[in-house]
């Protein structure tokens, strides 16, 4: 995943967990899954209103997605025209378990993100990803293929 969505070694992912993500929900109905993967010529089923955002198409199988679909509260409007989401303000301590470093970083960048939380009051671990060093991709380079 560090290969295909990142461009440097200057990237981080944050780790979280579905329990503390569905806690900083509780106002929202929330709709929990795992995404399927199958090819886009197979059908999708139809008896299900949530069904069309849990199913992807097979090449995206190596996400291994897991999907938290959300709606606003009943006291809240919804305008479906324009409304393409809404805003969650939470603490992110409360949903961020660790901050982990793309594993090429170097020490100077560890100190940087750490920088970054104490200048925005975030208390949060940061940690390098314990994977090896790995080759980085240009996105443009349509002869890379992820692993």
């Amino acid at each position: 995943m560090w290969r295909l969505y990142t461009k440097t070694a200057e990237s981080v992912v944050v780790v979280s967990t579905v329990r503390k993500l569905l806690t900083a929900m509780e106002r929202y109905q929330v709709v929990p899954g795992r995404v399927r993967y199958a090819p886009q010529s197979t059908p999708r089923p139809e008896w299900n209103y949530y069904a069309p955002f849990f199913f992807k198409d097979s090449r995206f199988m190596s996400e291994r997605e897991f999907r938290l679909i959300g709606s606003p509260p009943d006291d809240q409007p919804v305008h479906i025209e324009t409304m393409t989401g809404f805003n969650l303000s939470v603490t992110p301590e409360t949903i961020i378990d660790l901050v982990k470093l793309h594993p090429n970083s170097m020490p100077s960048f560890k100190d940087q993100v750490k920088a970054f939380l104490a200048g925005n009051k975030i208390k949060l671990a940061v940690s390098k990803s314990a994977l090896s060093p790995i080759t980085l991709h240009d996105p443009a380079d349509k002869a890379y293929t992820p692993k």
